[in-house]
This record gives C-alpha cells, structure tokens and sequence, in this order.
C-alpha cells in the first residue's frame, strides 16, 4: 500500500501534527485519538478524488479530498466552500449550513425513526416547494413510530408533560 494522503481526525479534519501541536491529541498504546472529537486519528488513503480508509473488510469510502478541505478550514475558522451538488452523495436539499445531514445523524447517533425524521424536517420545502407540507408530515409520521417504539419499549409507560 501506498503512502497515506492524509493522517487525522476524520470529523473536524485537522491533521495528527495540528492536533500534537494543540495539546489535542492523545496517544493510547495502540492508536491517537482526537480530545476535542473523541474520534480515532486515522490514516486516509486515495483514489482519484475520493478518500478511502481500510480494514479488514476492505475499503470504505470516506470523503472527498474538497469536504476534507472544508472541515480542516472549519476547524481554523475559514469558511468551507460550497460543496458541488452531486444529487447521490450531496444533495443540494441537504447541504445547506455548516455539516450534511447524514454526518450529523451519525455524529448523534441517531436511531432509523429519529434520523429520518430530521431528514424530512432539513429537506422540508427545500427539495420540491410544493411538498413542503408532506415533508413535515412525513417527519411527524417518523416521530409517532419512534413514540410508538418507546412506549412499547417501557410498556406503555410514558410521561408527557
């Protein structure tokens, strides 16, 4: 395997010396992880524009070599450029601000009913106008399943207030 394009912190982007030089990086026995993200440091590997990371399941894309430039600049305070909309990886209806939807559903670790519903609740008018109506009520048909789950879960015990 070829040298890695970038070694860091895959959410805020700085690299393992940026972080050393900060007092941020922490170096465990058998890896560094990021103290402001509490994510591991990582190697990325590319291919073309893309960034890939390895193990043993095989390659896992990442990022673009642009969003990693963009969390890097998030990271010192610069203004990230606007991502290209690529309808697959970028909708435009989701792009908008400072972090994608599905990054920050992950980053929450948000369950299937949560995370969709803030989808429907993010995309709302933005993708089609004249569905803004549907999408919200798409997003509350999410929250009623989750309700749903969790009153079952505790056996029809919830308190509201």
């Amino acid at each position: 395997m070829s040298k890695a394009y970038y070694i860091g912190c895959i959410k805020c982007g700085r690299s393992r010396e940026e972080l050393r030089e900060a007092g941020k990086l922490e170096d465990l026995e058998t890896w560094e992880r990021c103290l402001d993200c509490n994510r591991a440091v990582e190697p990325l590997w590319e291919d073309g524009d893309n960034l890939y990371t390895y193990d043993v399941e095989g390659r896992h894309f990442v990022m673009t070599k642009q969003e990693l430039e963009n969390r890097r600049d998030r990271a010192r305070g610069i203004p990230a450029e606007p991502v290209q909309n690529n309808p697959v990886e970028h909708p435009a209806h989701y792009t908008e601000g400072k972090i994608e939807a599905w990054d920050f559903i992950a980053d929450q670790n948000l369950n299937y009913f949560r995370g969709c519903a803030l989808k429907y609740i993010i995309r709302a008018g933005k993708k089609d106008p004249s569905r803004e109506i549907e999408d919200l009520e798409k997003a509350v048909a999410y929250l009623n399943r989750e309700l749903a789950r969790l009153r079952e879960n505790s056996g029809g015990k919830c308190e509201t207030s």
